[in-house]
């Protein structure tokens, strides 16, 4: 009896046993699988990196600070809300971006940002700077990645034109002429400024100039020479006048004087009909002087000047008579007055021959 009693109490030990473990099975089970669905799968992209993880956390906000993942809410990029739930139903996915400092130049102003942006032009948008149509970034352009430690210098580039008008001077051409007094003078062409026109384009970066292009380097308006002709014949002022004379040429002569006496006219005397009637069929007369023909043609006009300045100048005269006493470089001056011609004597003149236009 006491042998079967314990063969009972064994096996009811046994199957207690084994129905306890059973029943911590079954519970484990039960705590698994109620665990297994209450856990959410995340899909972490973090700068371009991707991770997966599962959690019971309950928002994305507890998610990354369970995980201890690097997040500055004032700077980084997320693309869920912190408060965003995760759900056990389907998979959570958000990216993270992390800011990076950068250094950026634009303007004068020197300042360091901290961006998440992927390429420059990015950046540059994100702080309100702005690219004009020249401008350009230095060692980069507007694609180039955005990585940390990187100078954005913003070249600012402006284009002006600068135009320069240079007058021209013009030449003065003088042109002889055989016909006018050394007095005369004749504008035939007034002389006019020409212009010259460069025109260049200049580019500055950041208000220093770096190089031009010229545009425009030619005359504008022509210059016009002026012309100006000169008269190439002598002139004479008349001693203690401002009265003036052409003349072609100048002799230095030997002068000597005469008169109506009829010791000087061949015998002449009033009423006879030569009485006074020169060569030439001139009246004598101060003014009417005797010459060598061959020197000086008769009807040739003359000025006599005295050639010491002892006596005033015999003046304007006109070569009308001849005499068998005057030769070559020589004239005979007519005078009313004896005592005038006597005074006069003989003495050396210049004979300036009158030039007829």
């Amino acid at each position: 009896m006491t042998a079967h009693h314990d063969k009972v109490q064994k096996y009811n030990l046994i199957k207690y046993t084994i129905a306890g473990i059973f029943l911590l099975l079954c519970c484990a089970f039960i705590t698994l699988y109620l665990f297994e669905n209450s856990m959410s799968d995340v899909r972490l992209t973090i700068n371009g990196t991707v991770y997966a993880k599962r959690t019971v956390n309950e928002t994305v906000g507890e998610f990354i600070e369970k995980n201890n993942i690097p997040f500055d809410g004032e700077v980084d990029y997320i693309n869920a809300s912190l408060e965003d739930s995760l759900t056990p139903e389907s998979t959570t996915a958000f990216v993270i971006k992390t800011a990076v400092p950068i250094t950026l130049i634009h303007d004068g102003i020197e300042k360091e940002v901290m961006t998440y942006k992927e390429t420059l032009q990015d950046v540059l948008d994100e702080n309100g700077v702005v690219l004009y149509e020249y401008d350009r970034i230095d060692k980069y352009n507007p694609d180039t990645e955005a990585v940390s430690g990187m100078t954005i210098k913003i070249v600012r580039i402006t284009k002006s034109v600068e135009v320069i008008r240079s007058p021209i001077p013009f030449k003065v051409k003088v042109v002889e002429n055989p016909t006018m007094g050394m007095n005369e003078r004749n504008i035939l062409t007034e002389g006019d400024y020409g212009q010259h026109g460069l025109v260049s384009e200049i580019t500055f970066e950041d208000g220093e100039e770096i190089f031009r292009t010229t545009l425009l380097n030619e005359i504008i308006k022509p210059v016009v020479h002026e012309v100006i002709e000169l008269g190439t014949i002598p002139v004479k002022t008349i001693q203690g006048t401002d009265q003036t004379f052409l003349y072609s040429k100048v002799l230095t002569m030997a002068a000597t004087a005469y008169t109506l006496d009829p010791a000087e006219t061949g015998g002449k005397v009033p009423g006879d009909p030569a009485y006074g009637i020169t060569k030439s069929g001139l009246p004598a007369e101060p003014g009417v002087i005797a010459v060598d023909p061959d020197v000086i043609p008769l009807f040739t006009r003359i000025y006599v000047e005295t050639a010491d300045g002892t006596w005033l100048d015999y003046g304007m005269s006109v070569a009308g008579d001849i005499g068998s006493a005057i030769n070559g470089m020589e004239i005979d001056l007519f005078m009313w007055d004896k005592s005038d011609a006597l005074r006069w004597g003989r003495r050396e003149v210049r004979v300036y021959f009158v030039y007829e236009r």
